[in-house]
């Protein structure tokens, strides 16, 4: 399955370069916060001198000039501070907790910020929106750079970043989404299934983060099908599809998730509205997918829904061999000798010396009661000396190759006797999608021992090839 992890979208602002090395993190959260002091939107009693005196150092460290004594002083602030919560029985003074949380934030450390904002909210619930406030400053002062080195390949240093930008604020997806990318390009499923359940938990709770909610499902869902935990994958593209109804992509991956996880009524009907849509200019279904849906319809006996598969992959592709092959096979199973008889006889026009093909054409004539036709067909197998079976067709550019295997076998006249088995001479053509033939080769199948095996090149140079069809000369 293809996976589809969708290109970083920056947050909105200026964007950032991103250096050789990752600065540290404290210098990145200090230079985002506001240089000057604001005092608390919120009411915050004090209490305690020592928190006074942390408050103190804070305002004055916003209000200095002089960097050397702005580092002092918010080191001061966190000294005292400290020693109010741990020596002095502040640790029930939610104040302490609020003023410690921003010194922690000055000097860089995200980790006992969010441990002290974390007692502050707890403690001073009208404060909350203020410390959510701080948290995002300093996330958005590192997942954005964190983007930015995810963009340009350096995942080392945007997962430095990105984990610690989560550390201090939780409350938008963006962080565990771009990790979710990390770990899905490394072939870390759970991981990544982790981060983008996390995206998706996250953005669904505000309406307008539906779109981030949408990315990180799909995605979930993508994740989820590659670690073959096709259920859960089933179960996340049909919320998924529900959102997003138009997404042809989501529901080709929904219908191969039920596949997989044996929901294989869900798949069929899944599977008949996809070839329904198909029809038309409509490019959301490729001849591919097709191709596969009428293989599922086949292998499930399902032979109508087979053929309106493979006839879909006909309308995109007129000239896919494999797609022909499998609609005669389709209506061979329907019992259809007409359909039978006009899809063989066009196999058979590519395709002269592949006996399957022949052999199926003759059934057709079998079906429809045409005894000259099938005397024909049936003298033209047995006296064939050898058989004829395309291995692989490789269009590039400018040339085109295909690759085949002779088989010889012993021919027979319509009385059962052998004849002389000779050389079969073959014109190769390539053509393009407007059915012009680009090139033509000529190529011998020599004569065979029955049994025996040989295999045949045949190149072309020419531009836009993209199907080929040879005939018997001699």
């Amino acid at each position: 399955m293809r996976k589809v992890i969708p290109a970083v979208v920056m947050l909105a602002g200026v964007a950032v370069t991103a250096e050789a090395q990752v600065p540290a993190i404290n210098q990145r959260v200090a230079k985002a916060l506001p240089s000057s002091w604001a005092a608390p939107k919120c009411d915050v009693k004090e209490g305690h001198f020592l928190v006074s005196s942390g408050a103190t150092y804070l305002k004055s460290a916003g209000e200095t000039s002089i960097p050397a004594n702005r580092e002092r002083m918010y080191s001061d602030a966190e000294r005292v501070l400290t020693q109010a919560i741990t020596d002095k029985g502040q640790d029930d003074n939610g104040g302490a907790w609020y003023y410690l949380g921003r010194a922690y934030l000055r000097n860089g450390d995200i980790v006992g910020a969010d441990t002290a904002f974390t007692r502050a909210a707890a403690m001073i619930p009208d404060c909350a929106t203020e410390i959510n406030e701080l948290r995002r400053s300093a996330w958005v002062a590192l997942v954005r750079p964190g983007a930015q080195f995810l963009q340009e390949g350096n995942t080392d240093s945007a997962r430095i970043l990105i984990r610690a930008a989560n550390s201090i604020y939780r409350e938008e997806p963006q962080g565990f989404y771009y990790l979710g990318i990390m770990f899905a390009n490394a072939g870390q499923n759970d991981s990544a299934i982790t981060n983008f359940g996390k995206a998706a938990e996250i953005a669904g709770k505000s309406e307008k983060l539906s779109a981030d909610r949408n990315q990180a499902t799909y995605n979930l869902g993508i994740v989820l099908s590659n670690a073959g935990r096709f259920e859960e994958a089933a179960a996340t593209f049909e919320k998924y599809v529900q959102w997003s109804p138009d997404d042809t992509d989501a529901k080709k991956a929904l219908a191969r998730a039920y596949r997989q996880s044996g929901q294989d009524t869900k798949a069929k009907a899944l599977e008949d509205e996809l070839v329904s849509a198909s029809s038309g200019e409509d490019t959301s279904m490729s001849g591919s997918d097709l191709y596969s849906i009428g293989v599922n319809a086949f292998n499930d006996k399902d032979f109508t829904r087979a053929a309106d598969a493979f006839n879909r992959v006909l309308e995109k592709e007129p000239h896919n061999r494999d797609a022909l092959f499998n609609l005669t096979n389709a209506y061979l199973g329907l019992g259809d000798g007409a359909k039978l008889v006009d899809a063989a006889e066009r196999l058979v026009a590519l395709d002269p010396l592949n006996e399957n093909a022949m052999k199926l054409l003759g059934e057709g004539y079998r079906q429809t009661k045409n005894q000259d036709k099938l005397l024909e067909v049936f003298t033209a197998i047995e006296a064939n000396p050898a058989t004829l079976e395309i291995k692989g067709f490789d269009p590039r550019a400018t040339k085109a190759t295909i690759r085949a295997v002779a088989t010889g076998r012993q021919p027979h006249n319509v009385s059962g006797n052998n004849i002389k088995a000779t050389p079969i001479n073959l014109t190769f053509e390539f053509l393009n999608d407007e059915g012009t033939v680009v090139a033509t080769q000529q190529a011998t199948i020599p004569v065979l021992q029955p049994g025996e095996t040989k295999d045949l090149t045949v190149e072309a140079e020419g531009e836009r090839i993209t199907w080929w069809r040879y005939k018997r000369v001699s």
